[in-house]
């Protein structure tokens, strides 16, 4: 099974509850495609944010009759046998610990539940990923004459030369012949799982180092650095132009010929 936000399911699981329609008054066709783990309380308990985990969650499809438009929903099933949608409140208590980043193109993901049965399934709630989306372009701090006149001119400075590395998924179109966001995460979340598994001991590319302009591989390696920061993860670690002078003007010298 790929990747998943949700935990692998269980043969019981998946038996007990895969397609099974929940009852609605309005005629609704819903159905589980993503099987939980009934909770051991209500769902109505004040209690429920103490005892719920990512494997309580259910995905169910939705389908309208005469609509092409497939809806999902994110439920919870509580030991008195009644269904509710899981509360937005939870959302990061379900799904914690993702990034944006790491979030699909559209927020869906294919899965392949068994051997002949695969789904398109929303990796995290729609409601969870525009939050996130939103939370992305929102100011961090309070509006104030100092960051305002900081963010003019780093929307300036974006002006002068279009940024198009790293961009959200389903929001941007990567710059061609450049690999993807998506593509270029997925492999090093690979790489970054085999080091794990097979207790590399990743080699510092500064070690040994204590001043950058006296190493010609300490600079190398900074301006690759920078150049992956510069192209994927200014967004993500906050790092536009907000100050007119460079602290290591040295430094800059050096290396400033050899980012393009």
């Amino acid at each position: 099974m790929s990747e998943f936000s949700l935990p692998p399911l269980e043969q019981d699981q998946f038996s007990t509850y895969y397609g099974r329609t929940l009852d609605r008054s309005d005629g609704v066709n819903e159905s589980v495609v993503y099987p939980g783990v009934q909770l051991k309380c209500s769902t109505k308990s004040r209690q429920l944010k103490k005892h719920i985990q990512p494997r309580n969650v259910f995905i169910t499809k939705i389908e309208r009759e005469g609509e092409d438009n497939v809806e999902f929903s994110h439920k919870l099933y509580g030991n008195d046998n009644q269904w509710t949608v899981l509360p937005k409140r939870l959302y990061s208590v379900c799904f914690p610990k993702i990034h944006l980043g790491s979030i699909p193109e559209n927020n869906r993901i294919t899965l392949q539940l068994t051997d002949n049965i695969y789904c398109v399934l929303p990796y995290v709630p729609d409601e969870f990923y525009k939050q996130k989306q939103q939370k992305a372009h929102r100011p961090s701090k309070p509006v104030t004459r100092r960051n305002k006149r900081a963010r003019v001119s780093s929307e300036e400075a974006a002006a002068e030369q279009p940024y198009s590395g790293w961009g959200v998924y389903g929001m941007s179109v990567p710059e061609p012949n450049t690999i993807s966001k998506e593509n270029l995460m997925t492999e090093l979340r690979s790489i970054m799982d085999e080091i794990h598994r097979s207790s590399v001991a990743v080699k510092n590319p500064f070690s040994g180092c204590d001043d950058l302009n006296k190493s010609e591989d300490a600079k190398a390696a900074l301006t690759t650095v920078a150049q992956f920061v510069y192209h994927y993860a200014r967004e993500e670690l906050r790092m536009h132009p907000v100050r007119q002078t460079h602290s290591n003007e040295l430094l800059w010298d050096n290396i400033k010929d050899t980012l393009h």
